[in-house]
């Protein structure tokens, strides 16, 4: 990213829900557009906040924000196969697969692509994406990321993807 700080907007950002900014999980894409246009997305969301929609919606916010650059043809996830949950939550949104791969950290994967055409998934109450890239844009969000207590708290919302 200190190469080109442009990147940076599609890195890792933290997923949170409500009015006090509980952040749920994290979110984003592995990187810009390739030449082909390909982005490959990334989310997770906390264990103790799982079904209750949070995946899906950020998902949602995933594909709105590839939805919006003029230069994103295709997306991509790669899912494990017995990661139920997750191939879930990506029926329905246009998702075909396309393979499968081998990776160093999550080993055999799934391969889903789902062509961009131009629309745009129409937003549900839920999960909004700030910009989480280091520990100094946490803090300057106002994020409290101590390893202590329920979940960490967004004090201030900011840089969502809306």
């Amino acid at each position: 990213m200190d190469a080109d700080p442009g990147h940076a907007r599609w890195m890792a950002r933290q997923a949170v829900v409500g009015d006090e900014s509980l952040v749920v999980g994290h979110a984003g894409f592995h990187g810009p557009p390739d030449e082909a246009g390909m982005v490959e997305i990334g989310y997770s969301i906390d264990p103790r906040f799982r079904r209750r929609g949070y995946a899906r919606s950020t998902l949602i916010e995933l594909l709105r924000r590839a939805a919006a650059e003029p230069t994103v043809a295709t997306v991509r996830a790669t899912i494990g196969p017995d990661n139920v949950a997750s191939l879930a939550t990506i029926s329905g949104f246009g998702f075909t697969h396309v393979g499968e791969e081998w990776d160093e950290e999550d080993g055999h994967e799934l391969v889903f692509e789902a062509r961009h055409a131009g629309g745009v998934p129409h937003r549900i109450p839920g999960v909004r994406l700030i910009n989480a890239c280091s520990q100094a844009n946490l803090r300057s969000y106002g994020l409290r990321t101590t390893a202590r207590g329920p979940a960490p708290r967004a004090t201030q919302p900011g840089g969502d993807l809306s």
